[in-house]
């Protein structure tokens, strides 16, 4: 009998089996993914929000907002489908850089920076190391892909090096990230502007706003390489969330971020880590720099600041909640922004305020609403109307609420009994007023014949006797007030009050008591609930067998 218990109890803690939907359930209502689920719609909120504020701003233009808003996405999909493809990939890695920042508690300010000295150390590479076209001196035709490889590696080496500058900075000499970051974002600016503006040494001459154009032939070919970006996007987003995620290395890497002290105290090399995390974002950083300046646009325009695309990767990283996984969402939706600039110039062309702004009001009120995203983590409408709509189809809370809802009735109803009360209590002030005195003067009284205890040597017995005197006194003359109406409206009062206070905290009750409930059943309890449903249908049976039963022996009598 024992044995079949403890089987029996073995087999109810057993976990069940999850089948693949039940898998996905359980992912989206664990606890511990409450977190991320509650920032990606943070995000989301932020988006809509941001597209609808921008839509008031667009409204100043004459134009219908909402179509401006519907061709905003439709220019950027159908427009120059290989430039939104690129700028999904630079913008996504990048991004995915800034993101391991937020990760590991630093802010990388610098991808700007580092995006334009790999691309600056890429060109001048292929630029010396190949021969001018001889259909055009202003172009440079390039033919060694394992030069291009070599360039490539030097720009992600070069972004990482930038990087760790900064976290140098930071450990040793204690300037914080953005300030050295942002300084050597203008000193790559100048260094720009020297390769490609002042020195005049390079096998093929600038061009007066730049460098020299590179055609690429081969794997390398801006046509065929973006297949191989994605993949890389793909790539580099996959493996950085399974080491954040799963791996011992990347539980040190947030740890750091999230308190270097600690981290450090259970031995963790702060120093190290936080120079290496900065030189991995600037090496994605650096790795996104070589695909724009050397691969996609084929040369290095003189910058008079830095790079705009560097520091759009901060919104999009905090759109997509700093995961690498969310990024690549995230860089798409922004990618199609960027990308329908040249269609909605075309289509609304007698429009200035829209050719010249448009999309850049747009994207800048993004900017500005991811950075608050976090502010909208009480922002939960879904949630609130579910929950209002479950609430009050309960028929204990529409009682109650009913009875709330009766109290300016009763309220009414008080009024006017106060008011009669108030007129009869004039009528009686003159005796309220004489009784009161009446009062006053026994009190009066009985203070003099104790203080008169000392001179006249009264017993504790005669006091005492004084004091219930006095009390029976009083009793008597304030049950004539009562009676004439003297503590009616005190009464009435009390009593409106009380009542009101105990159907509103009725009604909260119920309702936190049902919310309370609701987030259980809705988070917690869906296996508890599965359960139920099998133990109901299991009693159903045994009932509607029993009643089969029952029937056909009824039958056999």
């Amino acid at each position: 009998m024992s044995q079949t218990v403890t089987k029996n109890n073995q087999e109810e803690n057993k976990p069940e089996k999850l089948n693949f939907i039940g898998k996905i359930k359980r992912m989206f209502f664990l606890d511990a993914n409450v977190s991320s689920r509650r920032k990606v719609y943070n995000s989301l909120w932020a988006i809509v929000f941001s597209l609808l504020i921008g839509a008031l701003f667009l409204s100043f233009s004459g134009e219908n907002p909402f179509g401006i808003i519907v061709n905003i996405f439709k220019k950027g999909i159908t427009g120059d489908r290989q430039r939104l493809l690129y700028l999904i990939v630079i913008y996504g890695i990048a991004s995915i850089g800034v993101g391991f920042g937020f990760k590991t508690g630093l802010f990388n300010m610098g991808v700007a920076g580092q995006m334009m000295l790999s691309g600056i150390f890429g060109i001048l590479i292929l630029n010396f190391t190949h021969k001018t076209s001889p259909h055009d001196p202003s172009i440079v035709d390039v033919t060694n892909s394992g030069l291009v490889f070599v360039a490539m590696i030097v720009g992600i080496l070069t972004g990482f090096c930038l990087a760790s500058i900064a976290g140098i900075l930071k450990t040793y000499l204690k300037i914080h990230e953005v300030v050295s970051t942002i300084l050597l974002n203008w000193i790559v600016v100048y260094i720009g502007k020297f390769f490609f503006k002042k020195y005049k040494e390079l096998p093929t001459p600038n061009i007066y706003d730049g460098s020299a154009h590179l055609v690429i032939d081969g794997f390398w070919n801006r046509t065929t390489f973006i297949w191989m970006g994605l993949a890389c996007l793909i790539f580099i987003s996959l493996a950085l969330f399974l080491v954040l995620k799963f791996t011992t290395l990347g539980y040190k890497i947030k740890v750091n971020g999230l308190n270097p002290d600690s981290s450090n105290y259970a031995g963790v090399n702060k120093h190290a880590t936080t120079i290496l995390s900065l030189g991995f974002s600037g090496a994605l950083a650096g790795l996104a720099g070589f695909i724009y300046f050397v691969i996609f646009e084929g040369r290095y325009e003189v910058q008079e600041a830095p790079l705009t695309k560097g520091f759009d990767t901060v919104a999009i990283a905090l759109l997509g909640v700093n995961s690498p996984i969310g990024i690549i969402f995230s860089s798409t939706f922004y990618s199609i922004l960027d990308n329908s600039k040249a269609g909605l110039k075309l289509l609304y062309f007698s429009n200035d305020l829209i050719k010249d702004g448009g999309i850049d009001v747009i994207i800048g009120i993004i900017i500005y609403v991811a950075a608050l995203s976090n502010a909208l983590s009480v922002f939960q409408p879904a949630g609130f109307f579910w929950k209002i709509i479950k609430l009050y189809t309960q028929k204990a809370f529409k009682l109650k609420r009913k009875e709330l809802n009766d109290l300016p009735e009763k309220r009414k109803i008080y009024l006017e009994k106060m008011a009669l009360l108030k007129e009869e209590y004039k009528k009686n002030a003159p005796e309220f007023k004489l009784i009161k005195k009446q009062i006053r003067d026994l009190q009066d009284e009985v203070l003099l014949k104790v203080r008169a205890k000392g001179d006249n040597a009264l017993s504790s017995k005669e006091v005492e006797d004084i004091f219930i005197n006095l009390a029976n006194e009083k009793y008597a003359l304030e049950n004539k007030l009562n009676e004439l109406g003297y503590f009616a409206i005190k009464d009435l009062k009390n009593w409106y009050l009380a009542e009101k206070f105990q159907y509103k905290n009725k009604v909260k009750e119920l309702e936190k008591q049902h919310i309370e409930y609701f987030n259980f059943w809705l988070k917690d309890s869906y296996e508890n609930w599965k359960k139920f449903r099998k133990q109901r249908s299991e009693i159903i049976k045994q009932r509607n067998l029993e009643i089969k039963a029952l029937k056909e022996s009824q039958r056999n009598v």
